[in-house]
């Protein structure tokens, strides 16, 4: 599969400047093993999780557990707080949405967790940091299940999150008018975050926003964990369990020195996360700005375009350049969609939204 690392273009600074917009006004999201980027710790002047939420029964104290913790701030824009970066649960910082990400080390310690997961109580979601080493030991059927269950909270956490970045971009296109700083600030850091600069130059605000919108768009849970599926073995392959690495990605060879990169050209990698959601959002950005994936996006485009709901299955005939088997790896992805009613995932959170506000 294909994944790309672009450096800012200067076209689209220049671009972004034109239209009033800060350069400098956001840090891309960290997407890979080394993360620098934490935000300020505030203390919460109210508990951060409700009374009603049901927490998992785990042998050790949850704190003891968390691994990470992405958070969405003001900005949409996620970051994952770990390692010296990771404050107490009471003590991080105020956001809009929370995933809390667990260590578990068994199959019976991930289905004590299962219960709690996916609910979504004050912006709050909890999900395993990793698979279990053990979930090939399960008979087929419930290691298929397991798998799904556990990896459905960060495809959730990450759809609702480029949803909410979605509906800010389209109010903005929709006003017509000029932005305030803040939403300059956000326009500049969505197109560095969705690498707008592969566009080119684009003239107006309004291109841009638009541009964006091709870009900034969900992806269908069930494509999502079909592929996962199919590229993990339903989480039982050695790369998904010592690197967290659920899709296949790659990553080009970092050569550390000169004369090391004389030698040699640079060679594709297998990729490393520090958690599986790392993993699922690494992936999803990727088919939202992979030029390989272009013809995916445009598909789904069209179907907003027409206010229909994403067809999750004529959307992946749009995946044919995700593996050198072409046409035979999407048939085999459709298949695994269809005989396991991947789609009881799918909720389009576009079309639920407009539900809601009808």
């Amino acid at each position: 599969m294909r994944l790309s690392y672009t450096v800012i273009g200067v076209a689209l600074l220049t671009s972004l400047v034109a239209h009033g917009a800060r350069s400098g006004a956001g840090r891309r999201a960290w997407r890979g093993r080394d993360s620098k980027v934490a935000p300020a710790i505030v203390e919460h002047s109210e508990p951060l999780v409700p009374d009603s939420f049901q927490w998992p029964q785990l042998p050790d104290s949850l704190e003891s557990r968390v691994v990470a913790v992405t958070v969405v701030g003001p900005r949409l824009s996620p970051r994952v707080l770990m390692g010296h970066d990771l404050p107490p649960l009471n003590e991080l910082p105020s956001a809009r949405r929370y995933l809390v990400q667990l260590r578990v080390e068994s199959v019976d310690e991930l289905h004590a967790l299962l219960p709690s997961m996916g609910q979504d109580s004050s912006g709050l979601m909890l999900g395993p940091a990793v698979l279990p080493p053990d979930l090939g030991q399960l008979s087929v059927d419930t290691m298929k299940e397991t798998f799904l269950a556990a990896l459905a909270p960060a495809v959730a956490f990450e759809n609702a999150t480029i949803q909410a970045q979605r509906e800010r971009l389209s109010r903005l296109l929709a006003s017509g008018g000029p932005l305030v700083p803040d939403d300059r600030a956000f326009v500049a850091e969505m197109a560095i975050y969705y690498r707008l600069e592969s566009e080119g130059a684009l003239p107006t605000l309004g291109d841009s926003l638009r541009a964006l919108l091709r870009r900034v768009d969900t992806v269908p849970a069930s494509i999502a964990l079909a592929q996962a599926a199919m590229e993990s073995g339903w989480g039982t392959s050695r790369l998904s369990l010592e690197d967290n690495n659920l899709f296949g990605q790659q990553i080009w060879s970092r050569r550390r020195g000169a004369f090391e990169r004389r030698l040699a050209p640079p060679v594709f990698q297998m990729a490393g996360y520090p958690t599986v959601a790392a993993s699922v959002g690494s992936y999803i950005l990727n088919l939202n700005t992979h030029q390989a994936y272009a013809g995916f996006r445009r598909r789904r485009e069209q179907m907003r375009q027409l206010a229909r709901p994403l067809d999750a299955i004529d959307l992946a005939y749009g995946l044919t350049e995700y593996s050198e088997r072409g046409r035979e790896y999407v048939h085999d992805l459709v298949d695994i969609m269809r005989q396991n009613g991947l789609q009881r995932f799918d909720v389009d959170p576009a079309r639920a939204t407009a539900s809601a506000s009808g």
